[in-house]
């Protein structure tokens, strides 16, 4: 049940609060490659845009729940401060077209969000495919979970949960997006 409740509140984090990977993944090449038919998927958000939510996934997951270094990785991937609003630092790029809100220091959760302007929830949930798919995850089943879908993976020891959100309607921006949640209890989610 905790989960559950976790799941629940990034997704309401994330919508109550708005206003230098050297490696290529297999997915970046997948989203890179224009005449692949899962780039050709991605109708609603850019492309680019895609391809750098799925960085920021990435280093959410290899440095989490070191804040610090996820601001690094951010900056490192070209996104720029925002402030703080309530329990969230914001970044954006692009003019703000992609927006990443990763939870405050001393927050109950390390919460890690990224939505991409006009990215439907179908596209988010490609996105946070693609992104399990890099690191191994397991999808998981979302009954009663307001949640487009749920993976779940280990990385250095450590449980995290990929959320495909539904779209969300921040003051900044109107999209959906992806949160990668680190996960300090046994999951209770029951697998595909």
């Amino acid at each position: 049940m905790y989960l559950l409740k976790m799941l629940a509140g990034a997704a309401a984090l994330t919508a109550l609060t708005a206003c230098e990977d050297p490696t290529v993944s297999t997915s970046n090449r997948v989203l890179e490659g224009a005449q692949d038919a899962q780039a050709a998927q991605f109708t609603s958000a850019k492309p680019e845009l895609v391809l750098k939510a799925q960085q920021v996934i990435t280093a959410c997951v290899e440095e989490l729940p070191n804040s610090r270094e996820v601001r690094a990785r951010f900056q490192e991937l070209g996104l720029r401060s925002e402030g703080v609003f309530d329990r969230a630092n914001f970044y954006s790029l692009d003019g703000r077209r992609l927006v990443a809100a990763l939870s405050i220091d001393g927050a109950r959760e390390a919460v890690c969000s990224v939505f991409v302007s006009e990215m439907s929830e179908g596209e988010a949930t490609i996105l946070a495919g693609l992104a399990a798919e890099d690191l191994d995850a397991t999808r998981y089943r979302t009954d009663g979970v307001d949640v487009a879908a749920v993976w779940a993976l280990e990385r250095n020891g450590r449980a995290f949960i990929l959320a495909a959100l539904e779209r969300q309607n921040l003051r900044i921006m109107r999209g959906a997006g992806v949160s990668v949640i680190l996960d300090d209890e046994p999951l209770e989610i029951v697998e595909n």
